[in-house]
């Protein structure tokens, strides 16, 4: 993608639009200069946009930026008296500022990225005086630029500050004009720009440039950050990317896919990098002039698969399909970029809603030719989803740590016969740990009983779903689990553990007790009112928070950023359970209890990714049990859903205490440990599919337990 691609407007209103988010970020985003000329600069603007800043910088992005110094009337008055050393009472100004910023801990880390990008040369800063020394430099114009050429320009009230685009402080406008929207906006971004370099080059009237004093230069580099440079990369000022080379684990997978006739299933671990085995293919693919077709669950899969092609094969031409992008529908479109043969190198991203239309299956170039990779494969499985798997292809590469649908037998099977099966041999999470592709892990489980209340009505709602199964499965032993009765109730019953009342206060505990300064907690939600609980509670304790979920307000890549670059305590509802890579993450909290195997595998998986300086992980998990356990009527389902999860853990970490007392657990509750088996429900992300909320629950054998 480039600027072109997005959808801008051409003007910007506060109240009217967030201007961060709907315009300043998804610029940043597709940038590779920015120039800025502006009255005020406060790195408080880092608090909104950093993030994107830093990963504009890693991509080797550059930006120039023009401000004016904040003079007290005693600067202002020596300076329009003509005093000479203007340099003196500039550096004077900046060492106020920085002192100021440095009274806070959310400023001070505006000044390290501030700093960091100062030293890495991906930002460059100048100061602008009048030459009178009265009146001061009060312009605002910015203009973004891409490698394609294309350019953005804005001009209007915002200076570049938190209060000046932050959509709850100042009200602000700006126009905008784009280069490619015919010769007027076109003319207008080239006049921004030689205005512009006029003025970085100290040849605007009236005005008197000046480089950052050299002693303040040197004072704000010692606020420079190496964990932040290290995130934005030692490769800055340029956008190639150095090629990886494969694993051994990868490169056999390769080997033995084509030895299976290119088709099939890789199931390996999470982490342990099917993005980059499956690009390998791609590229050998699409290099000889025949087209790719990836297909995702998820919007945030859609831009994590164009960005990974964009730094694997850059010579590659995507096209995106659904969650907005529309251009696909065009008939010429879709098929001028799945046809047989062509000179450029072509990959389709689709999700696989949009995938499963018949609109989408029809326009389709089909045949032969077509290399289709299924990220996530297990979600084609769903009933609506089935419909991708009616496309004609050649080569077919599924990806997932777990294919098989659990209590889904027919929509596995329909998998299987697509892809033919799952390639041997597996790469399992032990083996990941082994090659050192995922790091090792610590296992705490935390018991937390239900109160007595919660108990009663746990074994009330299971004596219901119990006599109701029975009566369904004698009469239709096929139909019992689609009745809307028993599902309302298994539903009900399921909030009980999920939402127990003990869940927010252990949370708290654990964080005030262990989250230290420089961790990454990632806390696993089970949906927006035990979040509001958990946030409230942390910020009682005064533990700042981020909160990462699809009705979050702003940029949800900023979000991933900061917690990336900073760490602290982020908040989530299952949005990260599939694709979201967040290396960094050094402790999980797991609230949310999922009956779904994969999401809690898939959980771990993003914990134990590798990183710099990270060697292992620590994982939290609260199980929800009865008060006591032996001869617990009615609750013999929980136990096992939760336990058996639980030794799951618990068998692959390196402490081996938390074996032994879940295995006492379970005996005390009358299962032989090594009898236990993982079952759940399977839930339907791609097509939106019901939360862990709404989860029918264990398999048909204990839905009455």
């Amino acid at each position: 993608m480039g600027l072109a691609d997005l959808h801008i407007e051409s003007d910007y209103t506060t109240g009217e639009s967030d201007l961060a988010a709907d315009f300043y970020s998804p610029c940043l985003n597709e940038a590779t200069y920015y120039d800025r000329g502006v009255g005020y600069f406060r790195s408080s603007v880092f608090h909104l946009i950093g993030t994107a800043f830093a990963e504009f910088a890693s991509r080797g992005g550059t930006a120039r930026l023009v401000c004016c110094p904040r003079l007290s009337q005693e600067d202002a008055n020596a300076m329009a008296q003509g005093y000479k050393d203007r340099e003196a009472i500039i550096e004077r100004s900046l060492e106020r500022d920085l002192t100021d910023l440095l009274t806070t801990a959310r400023s001070a880390r505006a000044v390290d990225l501030l700093a960091t990008l100062v030293r890495i040369r991906a930002l460059e800063v100048r100061i602008a005086v009048r030459d009178s020394g009265r009146g001061i430099y009060h312009e605002k114009v910015g203009i973004f630029r891409d490698n394609d050429g294309s350019a953005v320009s804005f001009k209007g009230s915002s200076n570049e500050s938190f209060s000046a685009w932050d959509i709850n402080s100042n009200h602000e406008s700006f126009e905008v004009f784009r280069s490619w929207r015919g010769v007027s906006e076109h003319e207008r971004c080239e006049k921004h720009l030689e205005k512009f370099e006029r003025l970085w080059q100290s040849n605007s009237p009236g005005l008197q440039i000046y480089n950052l004093p050299d002693a303040f230069h040197r004072r704000l580099l010692d606020f420079s950050n190496h964990d932040i440079a290290e995130f934005i990369g030692t490769g800055h000022g340029t956008n190639a990317k150095p090629r990886r080379s494969p694993f051994p684990h990868q490169r056999d997978a390769l080997q033995s896919w084509k030895d299976a006739r290119k088709i099939g299933i890789l199931k390996h671990a999470t982490g342990s990098g099917k993005t980059y085995t499956a690009l390998l293919a791609i590229r050998e693919h699409i290099e000889n002039g025949m087209p790719a077709l990836v297909l995702v669950p998820s919007l945030l899969l859609l831009e994590q698969w164009r960005l990974e092609i964009q730094g694997e094969i850059p010579d590659a031409h995507i096209l995106l399909c659904g969650g907005g992008h529309t251009e696909w529908a065009n008939r010429r479109t879709l098929r001028a970029f799945t046809s047989e043969h062509s000179k450029n190198m072509r990959v389709t991203v689709a999700t696989m809603q949009t995938a499963a239309t018949p609109r989408f299956r029809r326009l389709l170039a089909a045949g032969q030719h077509l290399f289709l990779v299924a990220d996530e494969v297990h979600q084609l499985g769903s009933p609506f989803c089935q419909n991708a798997l009616q496309l004609a292809t050649g080569p077919r590469l599924g990806l997932s740590a777990t294919p098989e649908r659990y209590g889904d037998k027919e929509g596995t099977d329909a998998i299987l016969k697509y892809f033919h099966g799952i390639i041997s041999p597996e790469f399992t999470l032990r083996d990941a740990i082994a090659a050192q592709r995922l790091v090792k892990y610590r296992y705490h489980p935390q018991r937390i009983d239900l109160t007595a209340e919660e108990t009663e009505s746990w074994v009330e709602f299971s004596d219901q779903i119990a006599k109701i199964f029975a009566s369904r499965h004698s009469a239709n032993p096929s139909g019992a689990r689609d009745d809307k009765q028993l599902s309302r109730l298994l539903i009900q019953r399921a909030r009980i553990a999920k939402h127990a009342e003990a869940k927010v206060p252990l949370a708290k505990e654990i964080l005030q007790r262990s989250a230290a300064p420089g961790e990454r907690w990632l806390v696993y939600c089970e949906d927006m009112s035990q979040l509001e609980e958990v946030k409230q509670s942390l910020r009682d304790a005064q533990i700042s928070v981020l909160e990462y979920h699809t009705s979050m307000r702003g940029d949800p890549r900023n979000t991933l950023r900061e917690f990336r670059y900073y760490g602290g305590v982020l908040l989530s509802i299952r949005c990260l359970d599939e694709g979201v890579d967040i290396p960094e993450i050094t402790h999980a909290l797991i609230l949310a209890s999922s009956r779904n195997p994969r999401q809690f595998i898939q959980r771990r998986g993003r914990v134990l990714r590798t990183a710099p300086h990270k060697t292992s992980a620590e994982i939290y998990d609260t199980l929800v049990v009865p008060p006591n356990l032996e001869g617990a009527r009615g609750v013999a389902s929980l136990v096992q859903a939760e336990l058996a999860r639980a030794l799951e853990f618990a068998n692959d970490a390196i402490n081996n205490a938390a074996s032994a007392w879940i295995e006492r657990m379970l005996i005390d509750a009358g299962w032989d440990p090594e009898s236990l088996l993982l079952v759940g429900e399977e839930q339907n992300e791609a097509e939106g599919g019901k939360s862990d909320g709404q989860s029918m629950g264990d398999s048909s054998q204990r839905v009455g337990n």
